[in-house]
């Protein structure tokens, strides 16, 4: 899905993320740093529905316009597009997960679904999104890689070990979770 020179791009804006909050989110897990975070939104709400808003906050520094042209260009878009039918998505949550070498349990997520999260906030579950993951690193079983429940088949698991630029799209309500990075 995506190439090196991409791959490059997204190292240079996760790396700095982890420099200014080497803790994580200060919402969430000490392995997911948010690149539009609460605080940011509550500062300027517009950013969830405007475009514009949103861009405003997406290109100003730790974070970089090559990042944001992956995440709302033509390559994400058309993709986005072609499964939900819609002529105008809209991008929800943009975040990296980072497992450090040898991270443990700690660096493990337990099984959950995304709209899991959103039935929490909102007591609704009733609007279909995808969740795309892109691999900055090979992903193996040995780091962490994703790992999916089949629908209707909840005692299978399938590991899914892909190459560095891979997109894995999955609906909102697939069960998954993650091993931690033993590596």
């Amino acid at each position: 899905f995506i190439g090196s020179e991409t791959i490059d791009a997204l190292a240079v804006e996760c790396s700095r993320l982890l420099e200014l909050n080497p803790n994580g989110s200060p919402s969430a897990s000490s392995n997911v740093f948010e690149t539009v975070g609460p605080l940011q939104l509550e500062k300027r709400p517009a950013a969830r529905s405007e475009p514009e808003a949103y861009d405003a906050i997406r290109t100003a520094w730790p974070l970089t316009t090559e990042v944001r042209d992956v995440l709302l260009g033509e390559g994400m878009r058309t993709l986005v597009q072609g499964l939900l039918g819609t002529s105008t998505p809209v991008l929800f949550n943009d975040q990296y997960i980072v497992k450090g070498s040898r991270s443990g349990p700690g660096g493990a997520f337990g099984w959950h679904r995304d709209s899991d999260s959103l039935l929490r906030a909102t007591g609704e579950n009733n609007t279909p999104y995808l969740s795309v993951w892109v691999a900055m690193d090979d992903m193996t079983r040995s780091n962490g890689c994703l790992i999916v429940r089949p629908f209707g088949a909840s005692d299978a698991e399938v590991q899914l070990e892909v190459a560095a630029g891979t997109a894995i799209v999955m609906s909102s309500m697939v069960e998954h979770s993650s091993g931690p990075n033993t590596s």
